[in-house]
């Protein structure tokens, strides 16, 4: 992972951002911060995945809206 990488991953919108468009892929690296944000993680699980993340449950879960988006899309 290059500096560069390293930085974006610690800002989820950004990782996802860089993962979906730059990328183009799943980025595992980046998994950890991404799914510290709710409706990053969401948008992460629906777009990126196009499944259920279970290990990032917990932190959609957290906000509402979020969690009914999930639920319906996911």
């Amino acid at each position: 992972m290059t500096s560069q990488e390293i930085l974006k991953a610690q800002y989820p919108k950004a990782a996802y951002d860089y993962s979906r468009h730059v990328l183009k892929q799943r980025w595992t690296e980046a998994e950890p911060f991404i799914m510290k944000d709710s409706e990053t993680a969401y948008r992460y699980a629906r777009n990126e995945l196009g499944e259920r993340w279970i290990e990032a449950e917990p932190y959609i879960l957290q906000d509402l809206r979020t969690a009914v988006m999930y639920a319906l899309d996911v």
